[in-house]
């Protein structure tokens, strides 16, 4: 945390100081300025900093003996409106499918809030499903992938609650579903 120093506030403060009582013409007719009154303008800011660390992680996982599913938060594995992973998003991806068999069918299903016209969001969803889907070709070649947009079709959590704007919902329903049997 830093203080910012008292010249950098007094430049903010003093002409709003001077202000105040000023009735002159001119800036060299405004009155002094004070030591006393300078300082009390003066204020020290301490400014919070937080460490924002991202971490991928799986929102749900079911699995039976040769089939499973999973559920991946969007906003971890995209940026805001963006279609290309990370690389430790695709490290997850690639890490998930580990346990896929050989020749497995691998579905990938992109989901989005429904904020947005639905023509962007099924292209959005589609683009981020298709990324998810490269990056499963290139970690298992011998896996069938196939891709799919649904838009803001089949949200989990409403993203309206009585009326209002719900974040969490939204947050649910972008996502990312791998399935594979």
């Amino acid at each position: 945390m830093r203080r910012v120093g008292a010249a950098c506030v007094a430049g903010l403060v003093l002409p709003f100081v001077l202000v105040v009582g000023a009735s002159a013409d001119g800036v060299d007719d405004l009155p002094a300025i004070s030591e006393r009154e300078l300082a009390e303008s003066v204020r020290a800011l301490d400014l919070g900093v937080s460490d924002i660390t991202p971490s991928i992680s799986d929102v749900e996982r079911t699995e039976g003996a040769t089939a499973g599913t999973v559920v991946l938060d969007s906003d971890i594995l995209f940026g805001f409106d963006q279609r290309t992973l990370s690389r430790a998003a695709a490290d997850k991806v690639e890490d998930i499918l580990q346990d896929a068999p050989d020749g497995a069918q691998v579905s990938v299903t992109g989901y989005t809030d429904d904020i947005g016209t639905d023509a962007y969001n099924t292209t959005l969803s589609s683009d981020r499903a298709a990324a998810v889907g490269t990056v499963i070709t290139a970690a298992r070649p011998e896996l069938t992938v196939t891709t799919k947009g649904r838009g803001s079709a089949d949200p989990v959590e409403p993203n309206r609650k009585g009326g209002e704007d719900n974040p969490e919902g939204r947050a649910q329903n972008r996502r990312v579903e791998i399935s594979y049997d």
